[in-house]
């Protein structure tokens, strides 16, 4: 649940900079090593990562030197990043993709374990990792350029209160369109534009993800994105 939950936000992500961008499983791998190798968002995905309770992060990276034999400490630091990737982009996409699932199995087993009593303190660190990276992905996808919100030099600045706004708007009656929203909430077009284009491409990604049963897990996501 939580690899699929992690590729999935990050797929997010990558739609920002890709708009002919389509979630299927391999999709979500995809987009994951196009930030990862080809952004080179190295300190991007450890400032996200900087926000997951230590425990887990050390499993995290434990796992990651288990499976792709690279020397890092169990913590999170961007020197594990740059190794990481050094080695991670080398690797052929085939090879990725086994890493890839490798993690999820781990991933997946430790989940079966700490979630066993759903009360547990592991247990809620998890999911509470899991909406941490869903904050992480929603203050990208938003763009704005604020150092705590992952600054991306170029990237449309929309406040968040806007995009909450349109959002309420579009949960009533999902037919306005651009003109009519920015009329209505006295945004700019530019403005309305931008945030329907990337609330629908959200509805699609999770209808999609849904209707393709990736993971029992993943149907829990649209309610933890509600929480964010």
């Amino acid at each position: 649940m939580l690899r699929i939950a992690f590729l999935f936000l990050f797929s997010i992500a990558c739609g920002e900079s890709n708009d002919e961008f389509a979630v299927d499983h391999d999709g979500m791998k995809s987009c994951y090593f196009h930030l990862l190798c080809d952004l080179n968002y190295t300190k991007e995905l450890y400032e996200a990562l900087e926000q997951v309770e230590p425990t887990f992060v050390a499993k995290i990276w434990e796992w990651i030197k288990q499976i792709t034999d690279v020397d890092v400490k169990p913590e999170n630091t961007l020197e594990n990043w740059v190794i990481y990737r050094e080695k991670s982009c080398k690797n052929s996409e085939v090879q990725r993709f086994e890493n890839t699932n490798e993690f999820g199995r781990l991933s997946g087993e430790y989940g079966l374990v700490v979630c066993m009593n759903q009360f547990s303190k592991e247990c809620k660190e998890m999911e509470e990792s899991i909406r941490t990276v869903a904050r992480w992905a929603k203050a990208f996808r938003a763009g704005r350029n604020e150092a705590a919100d992952l600054h991306r030099t170029g990237r449309k600045s929309i406040p968040e209160h806007q995009i909450d706004i349109v959002s309420d708007l579009l949960s009533n009656d999902r037919l306005w369109t651009v003109r009519e929203s920015s009329v209505e909430v006295g945004f700019s077009h530019q403005t309305a534009w931008h945030i329907l284009k990337k609330w629908r491409m959200l509805g699609r990604s999770v209808a999609v993800i849904n209707n393709q049963h990736f993971a029992n897990g993943i149907l829990r996501l649209p309610d933890i994105w509600q929480k964010v």
